[in-house]
């Protein structure tokens, strides 16, 4: 009944091939017709076998007294059982309650054939696996019913993926009332909305692709197969249809291992964007728990250390750097976040002129006159620059860009100069015309006392 074992003696063999006269002067050629014919048997059969043997997908066949028939080794390696503990079993074994229950084999028998029915397996040792079943009912030539082929995909990890959707939606929700900033959650919401419509494009994709697979066709040629069981030899090395079969497998096998690679590349892509959104999460609650301490500061000694930061990697690039400081009064504000966002954004500087052929950057400290009054640091660079509908969007979460040196670090500069009450703003002529990055202050000012 496996897969593995052939079923046909040498007896059956033989009375599948038209009879040919092998006395007389034409023996030693009918002997030959008649080994050349069984050669081609054993090819076909082998050929056959080798591509069920070969589907990713698990296979089942439930003969006409509802056990089980036939399995393949993808089924046996998902559940961990040996081809002789399910051969002649109940079907039950493996699929548990819903198989008793009788949804499956009711809407196979009713329609003929089922597509993408969410299910589930157990295994060996009892585990739950989900499943999506795609199936056929095998008829004789008088209509007969001889028993069900079913081919089943494991969904485990689309299901995982989709509760880890819903539980990073409700963790949203209930970080958004723990810290009580609307204004984080209205971003953790946005950043995280964007993701989950990503989630939802890729699983469609696997639904469509699940839909309209070609997993059907494989239970039609289980029972063409089946029907020429008695002169399947003659049938494939004969007949018309059945001498184009072989090829069919062929680009059958091809058309579903394309489905195997397209369903991976999207669990992949959902994997990537599930972390993604738990990225997005952990961000804005690393930026809810700063805790906001201030104090007095020089802004020139603090531009002066992010340009150290950055020294290494300004000297590697050959980068010239020209410094213009008005003097300004200290500032209170708070050192960490100011610094980490000078820091970035030179980073980013240095990184976008790579393939400049002037390299300058000029760092400005300006005092702007209200009221009220504030400071401004500008950061200017002869880089790849940025295209105008680009302006806004790379302060985006999450935005990436083919401009080397636009990246995530700019969003969280943005998030962190917000929460000191200023801005991060850019400005640029387009591309080929670098870029000014200004960091907008408060004008919160210490004068010592006189």
């Amino acid at each position: 009944p496996g897969f593995d074992r052939a079923t046909d003696s040498d007896e059956n063999v033989c009375s599948s091939i038209p009879y040919l006269d092998i006395d007389g002067d034409n023996g030693e050629e009918a002997t030959g017709a008649l080994e050349s014919a069984r050669g081609e048997l054993a090819a076909s059969r082998y050929y056959v076998e080798n591509i069920l043997r070969s589907m990713a997908d698990s296979l089942l066949v439930i003969n006409a007294d509802m056990t089980i028939g036939a399995v393949n080794p993808s089924l046996l390696n998902l559940l961990g059982y040996q081809e002789d503990e399910l051969i002649g079993q109940s079907p039950g074994l493996i699929f548990g309650e819903e198989f008793s229950q009788g949804a499956i084999i009711e809407n196979l028998l009713l329609h003929g054939s089922v597509s993408g029915v969410e299910s589930s397996f157990l295994t060996h040792e009892g585990q739950k696996i989900t499943i999506s079943v795609s199936g056929s009912m095998m008829q004789d030539l008088q209509g007969q019913f001889q028993g069900l082929v079913c081919v089943a995909q494991d969904i485990t990890e689309r299901k995982r993926m989709e509760e880890e959707k819903l539980q990073l939606h409700e963790q949203l929700m209930e970080t958004s009332r723990q810290l009580g900033m609307a204004e984080v959650a209205t971003g953790v919401l946005h950043n995280v909305g964007n993701v989950l419509n990503s989630i939802n494009v890729s699983i469609g994709v696997i639904t469509d692709l699940l839909k309209n697979s070609m997993v059907g066709d494989v239970g039609r040629i289980s029972q063409l197969l089946d029907r020429h069981r008695e002169d399947l030899g003659t049938y494939l090395s004969q007949n018309p249809k059945g001498k184009q079969l072989p090829h069919y497998l062929e680009k059958l096998s091809g058309q579903l291992k394309e489905e195997q690679r397209v369903a991976l590349l999207e669990l992949e892509r959902l994997r990537e964007k599930a972390g993604h959104a738990q990225q997005c999460v952990a961000a804005q609650q690393d930026l809810a728990k700063l805790n906001g301490m201030t104090e007095q500061v020089c802004v020139a000694e603090v531009v002066a250390e992010a340009l150290a930061v950055n020294q290494k990697m300004l000297q590697e690039a050959n980068v010239a750097v020209i410094q213009e400081f008005q003097e300004v009064p200290q500032l209170i504000v708070d050192k960490h976040q100011l610094l980490q966002i000078l820091v970035d954004v030179i980073c980013n500087a240095c990184q976008a002129m790579e393939s400049a052929a002037q390299r300058y950057l000029v760092v400005r400290i300006k005092l702007v006159i209200g009221p009220p009054d504030s400071l401004c640091v500008e950061i200017q660079d002869t880089g790849s620059g940025i295209p105008p509908d680009d302006i806004t969007k790379i302060f985006g979460q999450g935005y990436s860009t083919k401009y080397r040196g636009r990246g995530l670090s700019l969003h969280h500069g943005a998030l962190m100069a917000k929460n000191m009450g200023g801005a991060l703003r850019a400005q640029s002529e387009g591309m080929g015309q670098g870029a000014t990055f200004f960091l907008d202050l408060p004008g919160n000012f210490h004068f010592p006392d006189l």
